[in-house]
């Protein structure tokens, strides 16, 4: 028996049987020379290689948005950027001309010198660049031999666990779904491919176990606890049968926290709690009704452009921002305009450009057409539903705001229409201290905890279930949002919180304590978090907010949590 400890992807139990993936790998690629007179038949080769991958690509991407979801498609969208880039295409082929190398040497030495560039480089989104990069390679290399296997993970036996230094997206979308138990990988964290497509299938996913793979034989049991987790190798009898039982109190608990989910959010004396919903696209929107949340707290649109060769029409953005309010009215639609970055961008905009280091309203100003057409097809939209708001992501100070003020006001004047309501995103320090000058300008404002962690704590992005208490319990950080809540109040100020912090039950209790009336949730999570705020009296959340202040162990204020919910059900468990 091993009992092993890892990160928790997506939640829920699972029993099955080891399948130590090893993937197909660069490395093994044929490398020999060629003659001059076989160069033209070569080049023949990549482009051909080249065109299949890209419609590959092309075609996994809208099987995956029809199937799990546009978000979840939207991963793909990094691989048609790389396989379609014209200078990828230039190095493959001088390689392959100059150096009179066969083609699946070029595409190795290349993908792997991009990989040394980044490998460096520890972070999170570096760390997905690669895998983008390991998986356009693969697909080129099997589009070049016919010796690879197109999904060899398409099949598998009954009640398998995949277990692996880490899975390429295509690998994950290309799984045997009906067969599958769960997975259990070395590598990887809450933002990863394999993370979120675990999430979108339902499938339990535990990462971030060194030594796995060696620690693992084909054909042994596994026992996972996706919420908490734990991976046990060989469990004994004994192991099994809590297994089991904890296992029937996790599903028992789950459909309980369903069946509440009809009623009201607020707090046990009464006192009420907006729970609105983080919504990635307009598939996920029929979410807030199905979670009787209160409209969308955080409507991202990145969505809308990713993909697209092209910028989106104002009658396609138009269409999708009255479709969305539309099924949430009566509530708030509330949209924030794309965020962009070097690290997120669809294929129509120029890398270097974006590169700069700007991010969300910052880099939205610089660009002006594109804003200024997404803020057109709002506009429209909010004359037709009434309940759209504006979001601004990443203002740093009022001039800002002023600024995207001025292009709604000069095409409401234009066309006759009304100017919605506009918000601020609080995501730096810079923000945090901006927001006395902002309130003038805005009509709400949200917290975005995960940057804003970042920032202030110089942390990097990735947040997971693992470290999210260690870093938002800091009691700097909870200060700074005591000091938000407090200057709303004081202003009559709508205010809500949103980011990993806002889903989780145990520091949505600690910022009702704080001051937070206001939160936009994962849908996923909004029944926990519900039941929570519903269980827990003002006081009680005072003294919870207290004790983090002081800085006092974090199991401590867990013990001090718990206390207040003496039905709480395992799945609130810490």
């Amino acid at each position: 028996m091993k009992a092993l400890q890892g990160i928790s992807i997506s939640s829920g139990y699972a029993r099955g049987f080891a399948l130590v993936y090893q993937p197909p790998s660069l490395h093994h690629a044929p490398e020999y020379p060629i003659e001059k007179t076989a160069v033209a038949d070569e080049i023949s080769r990549m482009n051909f290689a080249l065109q299949r991958t890209a419609d590959e690509v092309r075609t996994l991407r809208e099987r995956i948005a029809k199937e799990i979801g546009e978000q979840e498609a939207a991963i793909f969208d990094a691989h048609l950027l790389f396989i379609n880039d014209e200078e990828f295409h230039a190095k493959l082929l001088g390689r392959v001309s100059k150096n009179l190398i066969n083609c699946e040497q070029a595409v190795k030495l290349e993908i792997l010198g991009y990989i040394k560039q980044l490998s460096s480089l520890k972070n999170g989104y570096m760390r997905e660049r690669i895998m983008d990069f390991e998986d356009v390679g693969t697909k080129l290399l099997r589009n070049l031999r016919y010796d690879m296997p197109d999904h060899p993970l398409g099949t598998l036996a009954e009640q398998t666990v995949i277990v692996a230094k880490e899975l390429l997206p295509s690998e994950s979308v290309n799984m045997d779904r009906k067969n599958i138990a769960g997975i259990v990988t070395e590598h990887g964290g809450s933002t990863s491919h394999t993370a979120i497509l675990a999430r979108a299938m339902g499938i339990p996913c535990v990462v971030g176990i060194p030594e796995l793979t060696s620690l693992t034989r084909d054909g042994e049991l596994l026992l996972i606890n996706g919420s908490k987790g734990n991976v046990t190798i060989n469990p004994s009898d004994w192991q099994q049968h809590e297994f089991r039982r904890t296992e029937k109190i996790y599903r028992d608990s789950m459909r309980y926290l369903t069946l509440k989910e009809s009623q009201a959010c607020q707090l046990k004396g009464g006192t009420p709690v907006t729970l609105t919903a983080n919504i990635n696209c307009l598939e996920d929107v029929p979410l807030v009704k199905q979670h009787n949340l209160e409209g969308t707290g955080l409507f991202r649109t990145e969505i809308v452009f990713l993909g697209n060769t092209k910028t989106p029409g104002l009658a396609k953005q138009h269409q999708v921002y009255v479709d969305a309010a539309k099924q949430v009215a009566p509530h708030p639609m509330i949209i924030r305009t794309f965020d962009f970055s070097a690290d997120k961008h669809p294929e129509f905009l120029d890398k270097k450009f974006l590169a700069n280091g700007r991010r969300g309203v910052d880099w939205a100003l610089s660009e002006k057409r594109g804003l200024t057409s997404q803020l057109h097809a709002i506009l429209r939209a909010y004359n037709e539903s009434p309940n759209i708001r504006v979001l601004l992501p990443m203002v740093r100070n009022s001039e800002q705001v002023r600024q995207v003020k001025t292009i709604l006001a000069e095409q409401a004047e234009k066309e006759q229409l009304k100017i919605p309501p506009i918000g601020a995103m609080i995501e730096t320090p810079l923000a945090v201290f901006s927001l006395r000058d902002m309130l003038p300008e805005i009509s709400f404002s949200s917290i975005g905890c995960n940057d804003l962690a970042q920032y202030m704590l110089g942390i990097e992005r990735e947040l997971n279930a693992l470290n999210l208490h260690d870093w938002i319990l800091e009691p700097a950080l909870l200060r700074t949002f005591e000091t938000i809540f407090n200057l709303a109040a004081e202003h009559k100020h709508p205010v809500s919180v949103c980011g990993l912090a806002a889903s989780d039950p145990l520091l949505s209790a600690i910022l009702v304590g704080l001051g937070a009336r206001a939160f936009s949730v994962d849908p996923a999570s909004s029944s926990q978090v519900r039941y929570t705020l519903r269980h827990l009296g003002i006081r009680d959340a005072k003294k919870l907010a207290g004790l983090a202040l002081a800085g006092e162990p974090k199991q401590t204020i867990i013990d001090a949590f718990e206390k207040h919910f003496p039905e709480v059900p395992l799945a609130l468990e810490y």
